[in-house]
């Protein structure tokens, strides 16, 4: 009792990390194809101008430059005397003409270039290419730690492409400035995106959210404009030298690696042939020789389930997959490793780009802290937790895990993490690969969770711990786990189904039977 009750605990804590990617998912989706009907209708609309269009930072750029430029010992005068006057200027007077039209040159080229690398970190959302981006949704990820960051880039991506110039509840304004650094100076974009909170927008999107609810109950966040009506402020920037180092590229959105190819991991390990999986890995069953492709007899074990209804028995024999071997297997277990290696490769330095892995092509989120090293603090909490505490942890438990029986020390993050994936991957490749649903009467394999309330789920207990059924190793070392039971996930295969008709005038032994299975 004490192991099922860490099985459910485990088991709550990966739905509610599944709930929370489908939430978010779809409430990003909703979004993303908010703006994309806004603009529709805009172009759509009778009237000739959009009134909710936010003033351009390309045009505030234009006139600040122009204004430079023309005012009284601006650069065209500066120009002027270096051309005309050149004869008549000092050293320092030249110097200093010089170094002002560089300088403004330097910071013309500079913020157009910091411009360009922002068109293109947020190409994909410009709203005429909202469409395709909708199309392709599981190939990108809006990045972030947490629920604040990824509504910070969501909404920043957004309000750099202009899309809030369609929305009648959203406003952005943009700004550019030119900060000092040890080299020199650097260019920064500035965004402020001002909500109504009485507004659609926030009430589809950030409403009830734990972050902004802090946000209220502490004033932070919140302005009010010129008559007085108060707004809900996202701000943000970018800089130069983001765009220089290349990380302003994916700031905002990330590119999802491509998923695992299960179907050709399965073929490569042998595991299956031609697509069908190979009798070694049904409970009981035995490899086919090398010199016969079929074997001579099913050797897998098989367990009758029994169906009664409108006067007629269905019996159907079912033989029960080995999970934990295949699993095990060399072939098929290093090429995943090395799958999962290249994924880190990819995205090791780049959070949004593992979020992304983990939503888009697992279908669950991170646990809180993913990217945290655990400190000593967390140890503590952890290990001060009931045993369904730590089954039920929210967090990345393989943090706590120590190198070895003798070695106290914790293993690395990135090996925890490593391990993480690794685990909802596994997972994830028999769910995709195993299920096949067959026609009328014929085979087919099912996924189902154990269970101990029903007669049928009983006996299937009762027979993989008599059949000796290897434990999977993720409930062998997380758990504990020596014997199947409720809560552990099972795959097995049905075979063809027969039906008699019932006697009529059943025995007291066949009566017991019929009440049993009816």
């Amino acid at each position: 009792m004490k192991q099922k009750s860490l099985i459910e605990a485990h088991n709550n804590t990966i739905n509610r990390l599944v709930d929370i990617s489908q939430r978010r998912q779809g409430q990003d989706l909703d979004f993303v194809t908010r703006s994309s009907i806004n603009f529709r209708d805009a172009q759509t609309s009778p009237s000739s101008t959009n009134k909710n269009e936010d003033e351009k930072l390309t045009v505030k750029v234009r006139d600040a430059f122009i204004d430079e430029a023309q005012k009284t010992g601006g650069i065209i005068e500066a120009q002027t005397k270096l051309n005309s006057q050149l004869p008549n200027l000092s050293n320092t007077e030249i110097k200093a003409l010089t170094k002002q039209k560089n300088d403004y040159f330097k910071r013309l080229e500079q913020i157009g270039q910091v411009g360009g690398y922002l068109s293109v970190a947020t190409e994909e959302i410009h709203p005429n290419n909202l469409p395709d981006f909708l199309a392709s949704w599981d190939q990108f990820n809006f990045n972030g730690y947490n629920n604040r960051d990824r509504d910070n880039n969501l909404f920043q991506a957004s309000g750099w492409a202009n899309n809030f110039d369609y929305y009648n509840d959203v406003k952005s304004i943009k700004n550019f400035s030119f900060q000092p650094t040890k080299s020199g100076e650097k260019t920064v974009l500035t965004q402020d995106i001002y909500i109504d909170p009485l507004g659609k927008t926030f009430k589809d999107f950030l409403y009830n959210k734990p972050y902004i609810m802090d946000d209220f109950l502490r004033g932070r966040n919140l302005e009010p404009d010129e008559k007085g009506k108060w707004w809900y402020k996202i701000s943000g920037e970018v800089d130069s030298e983001a765009a220089a180092d290349g990380n302003l590229l994916d700031q905002f959105i990330s590119e999802v690696p491509t998923g695992y190819k299960v179907g050709d991991g399965f073929d490569n390990a042998g595991l299956t042939i031609k697509g069908t999986l190979q009798p070694q890995y049904f409970l009981g069953g035995t490899p086919i020789s090398k010199d016969n492709e079929t074997p001579e007899e099913d050797t897998a074990v098989k367990m009758p389930i029994y169906k009664i209804e409108e006067n007629k028995i269905g019996r159907t024999l079912i033989k029960f997959i080995n999970t934990e071997a295949i699993n095990a297997n060399i072939v098929y277990k290093s090429g995943v490793g090395a799958y999962i290696a290249g994924i880190f490769g990819i995205g090791g330095g780049n959070p949004g780009v593992l979020y992304g892995y983990a939503n888009n092509r697992l279908g669950i989120d991170l646990p809180i802290g993913f990217f945290d090293q655990v400190t000593p603090q967390e140890i503590t909490l952890y290990e001060n937790l009931s045993p369904e505490g730590k089954a039920g942890y929210m967090g990345l438990r393989e943090k706590f895990n120590s190198l070895s029986k003798t070695n106290s020390q914790k293993i690395g993050l990135v090996n925890a993490q490593k391990a993480w994936i690794m685990q909802r991957l596994l997972e994830k490749n028999l769910d995709r690969k195993l299920p096949q649903k067959g026609g009328s009467n014929e085979p087919s394999i099912i996924k189902e969770g154990l269970r101990d309330d029903t007669t049928q789920g009983i006996e299937m207990i009762n027979f993989l711990n008599d059949n000796n059924m290897p434990i999977p190793e993720f409930y062998r070392m997380m758990f504990g786990v020596k014997e199947w039971q409720a809560g552990m996930p099972i795959f097995y295969q049905t075979l063809g189904e027969e039906i008699k008709d019932l006697p009529n005038n059943p025995s007291p032994q066949q009566k017991e039977f019929i009440k049993k299975y009816s």
